[in-house]
């Protein structure tokens, strides 16, 4: 069967829409204005004739990094190798523009993603943390925040300290250095990037009598009223220290949480977390990432 792939533009939206309504609890619908506007990358559609029966989107993170995402293939079309003829298509895209690596994330059981990716070359290579996600605080909750708390706005000169903390622990090692970002996107953590949290009082610093424990980093969305805690690292018996913000977030105007965490993280945060937001999605995703030809 012949595939025809372009790329999308906002005329296309609601063939995607229409696609997306195959996938239950999709979220296209909240990310497919930003992909088929971005000059960089973008929403890539393959039709068979006049139907749309695919997508997936390329997003470039930094400019040797390439990022696949969104992969939707219609349950009609599926196990015809539509999925691996597009992303073959997006990771010539990328290596083209200049990328070195390619990376994706999918759930631990989807087998025939792990197997397409596969088969395209991308090879497992750690775990990315649990993102837990919430609409909105449960709103029968009085909350107040712990006085004394060990958080604190990171400054530049901080900045040393910070990177010698993250770069020597192994855990970043085995979730890529991601940073999950909103609209269901992902960074790389590096020195410029917490340089810009901190002129955006975005990084926090965790510490006890002054030595410096662990660190958060926070991507605060205030159009949309949304603050996500895209990672976290600090002593098990430090972590409450974070739930104790969330009141100070929510004088701030914020309603809407998401967390990057490990397993310990959570094990450790779910009661806290179930008593502030009630029920919360709780997911864990598979790295996949190939290094491509230079240039």
């Amino acid at each position: 069967m012949q595939f025809t792939i372009t790329k999308a533009s906002p005329k296309d939206r609601k063939a995607v829409l229409n696609l997306s309504l195959n996938f239950p609890g999709d979220y296209l619908e909240e990310t497919v204005d930003r992909w088929t506007c971005q000059k960089e990358g973008g929403l890539f559609l393959a039709w068979h004739d006049d139907t749309l029966v695919g997508c997936c989107a390329l997003s470039y993170p930094s400019p040797l990094e390439g990022w696949l995402h969104g992969m939707r293939v219609h349950p009609d079309y599926q196990g015809q190798g539509l999925a691996f003829k597009l992303n073959s298509y997006l990771i010539n895209q990328a290596e083209s523009s200049g990328a070195t690596v390619i990376r994706l994330l999918t759930a631990p059981d989807n087998h025939g993603a792990l197997k397409v990716s596969e088969r395209l070359g991308l090879k497992a290579t750690g775990f990315h943390p649990e993102v837990i996600f919430r609409e909105s605080l449960s709103k029968d909750k009085k909350l107040t925040g712990e006085k004394g708390s060990p958080l604190q706005l990171c400054s530049h000169s901080d900045l040393p300290a910070v990177n010698d903390l993250i770069f020597s622990t192994p855990a970043i090692q085995t979730s890529g250095k991601l940073l999950f970002m909103p609209g269901y996107s992902y960074r790389s953590l590096t020195g410029d990037y917490l340089a810009r949290a901190v002129n955006n009082n975005e990084l926090y610093l965790i510490k006890y009598r002054d030595h410096l424990q662990g660190l958060m980093v926070t991507v605060k969305n205030k159009e949309d009223r949304h603050l996500v805690i895209s990672y976290l690292q600090a002593p098990p018996e430090m972590l409450p220290s974070v739930t104790s913000m969330i009141p100070v977030w929510t004088e701030q105007g914020f309603l809407s949480f998401s967390f990057s965490l490990s397993r310990e993280q959570h094990h450790t945060l779910h009661p806290s977390l179930k008593y502030l937001f009630g029920p919360y999605d709780y997911h864990h995703w598979q790295l996949m990432e190939k290094e491509l030809i230079k240039n």
